[in-house]
């Protein structure tokens, strides 16, 4: 079953997402100084017209089912949330598209190809501003809460930096990178963000610190996989190994699935188990 059939479920919150993404462009683009709105709006709403499949947000949302039988429900400010992350997914697409000197994405030109590094830059940037100013807006969960976001939301941008460095420095030698260097990088770039998705969830929950760190640790290991196979599918990575990278992609499969039995079985992890098995199938 491929991603886009396991969230058909939860398309209503999606579009919900999406719409909370589109009022976030609108706050950015309504910002730009007089007679700079029109090349802030056309750049940012050029690499969104093509969206992707809102894997991070539905995490956020399916975090939230699984965890929805102990604590009080918050819609809306899930949603929020789950804006929040397809910003910051957005945003480090726009820069390592810069870093890669890529011409395309999702199908269409990169903000980089049609506008340049440096206004790619400077929109990237703005999505990352743009997060902390949706954040902020959470007032409903409280000064406590919302400052664990804020902790958790730079913390992860840090990491996805940091990553993105350090592959660059690793690839001066290419041939001495070794296997635990190359899942420095993923933890980093990739399993970071994903982590923080259902994190964040978990905190707006209220979650106890038990459910924090399954989901946490889900998260994390959902991450992992993710790019173990896509860098087995494009055989592109820094370090390329097919049989290490299998071996590894169905241990952290198998950590998975032990962090969602820690949470129980109810419709949200059964989702979640699924999407799991949906992303190792991407090989087949």
């Amino acid at each position: 079953m491929k991603v886009p059939t396991i969230l058909r479920p939860i398309s209503n919150e999606l579009r919900l997402v999406q719409a909370e993404v589109e009022s976030q462009l609108l706050q950015i683009n309504t910002t730009a100084l007089s007679g700079f709105q029109t090349i802030t709006e056309r750049a940012v709403n050029h690499l969104f017209r093509v969206h992707g499949k809102y894997l991070r947000p539905a995490l956020v949302l399916l975090t939230a089912q699984a965890l929805n039988d102990r604590y009080p429900a918050r819609p809306e400010a899930l949603v929020k949330i789950a804006a929040a992350v397809e910003l910051v997914h957005s945003a480090s697409l726009v820069h390592d598209d810069i870093i890669d000197k890529a011409d395309e994405r999702r199908g269409q030109p990169s903000v980089n190809s049609v506008f340049g590094n440096r206004m790619a830059v400077l929109i990237g940037d703005l999505l990352y501003d743009q997060v902390f100013t949706l954040l902020a807006e959470l007032t409903q969960l409280g000064p406590e809460t919302q400052v664990a976001l804020f902790n958790l939301f730079t913390s992860t941008a840090r990491k996805m930096c940091l990553g993105e460095i350090y592959d660059d420095q690793i690839q001066i030698e290419p041939a001495a990178v070794t296997f635990d260097q190359y899942l420095q990088v993923i933890d980093y770039k990739t399993a970071s963000l994903m982590s923080c998705c259902c994190q964040a969830s978990a905190i707006a929950l209220g979650a106890n610190d038990e459910d924090r760190t399954a989901v946490q640790e889900f998260g994390f290991h959902l991450g992992r996989t993710y790019q173990l196979v896509d860098d087995m599918i494009d055989q592109d990575s820094v370090f390329f190994d097919r049989d290490r990278m299998l071996a590894r992609s169905s241990r952290e499969t198998g950590l998975c699935q032990d962090a969602l039995r820690r949470i129980g079985d109810n419709d949200g992890t059964r989702r979640l188990a699924t999407i799991t098995q949906a992303v190792v199938d991407r090989q087949k």
